[in-house]
């Protein structure tokens, strides 16, 4: 566990993003492709560089 979720009370997750991801120089950025259908989610680092991605379908979400 970081020091700052020691201080926050979060619990280390299989799922929950840790060390040095975040940082105060990253941006989060969210595409939508509407021709191949498909949603990503990217962090990018003060030089643009992709440091964390993820992406699904449209059609995996439900109304």
């Amino acid at each position: 566990m970081t020091a700052f979720g020691a201080r926050a009370g979060i619990r280390p997750a299989p799922r929950r993003f840790s060390g040095p991801t975040f940082l105060h120089n990253t941006v989060g950025m969210v595409t939508l492709d509407r021709e191949t259908r498909q949603v990503g989610f990217y962090i990018l680092d003060g030089n643009d560089k992709t440091v964390l991605s993820h992406g699904f379908a449209m059609d995996a979400l439900h109304a």
